[in-house]
């Protein structure tokens, strides 16, 4: 009994976010929201639940001035720079931000057109799913990130940023996003598929 509280109080010290690592996010709180949610009004995503190395490689990114030009949401990181310079604090925050849980923030509607669910569906697999998984849950091996608990908005921004070449090209991942962000550039593609993202919360 004793041996099985020390190893479940061994495991929580390991696998429980630090107050360290709290308070480095802190900062970020303010746009991301307290539990990292995400502020779709901000033009700001979502970063809980995401993977470590994804969220370490963008906010290595932001630090060595890779992103946070291409628009005026990427923009408002730029200020936020300086304090990513400390590569242990990056390595705290991504894996804070990697251990808390995602919130579900999408309002579901009760009468979600099914032939455009079929449709996102079948454009979602077939463009995205071997990468991302076949419920946009992201994967970890290709270093994909999550795209379900994104806002459509911030998607289609991204995708865009990538078919713009005004994101990607510092990297092999981002070269191989801006190829598949112009197979997605169709309207009725984009949204049907976006509709079937936004259903895997």
């Amino acid at each position: 009994m004793i041996r099985t509280l020390l190893i479940t109080v061994l495991w929580l010290g390991i696998n429980s976010p630090s107050n360290a690592q709290a308070d480095d996010y802190a900062v970020c709180a303010a746009c991301h929201g307290a539990q990292a949610e995400g502020n779709q009004a901000l033009g700001v995503p979502a970063l809980a639940g995401m993977q470590k190395d994804y969220l370490l490689r963008q906010l290595q990114a932001f630090a060595n001035g890779q992103r946070g030009k291409q628009d005026s949401y990427s923009q408002q990181m730029l200020a936020m720079a300086a304090l990513l310079q400390d590569e242990q604090k990056r390595q705290r925050l991504a894996v804070y931000l990697s251990q808390l849980a995602a919130t579900n923030t999408t309002q579901h509607s009760q009468a979600v057109d099914a032939e455009r669910l079929k449709r996102g569906y079948k454009y979602y697999q077939g463009n995205c799913g071997g990468c991302h998984g076949g419920k946009a849950q992201g994967n970890v091996v290709l270093q994909s990130p999550r795209l379900s608990h994104l806002s459509s908005d911030y998607i289609k921004r991204q995708l865009q940023h990538f078919a713009d070449g005004k994101r990607g090209s510092d990297s092999l991942y981002g070269r191989q996003m801006q190829m598949m962000a112009k197979t997605v550039s169709d309207p009725q593609i984009l949204n049907d598929m976006l509709l079937f993202i936004q259903e895997q919360q």
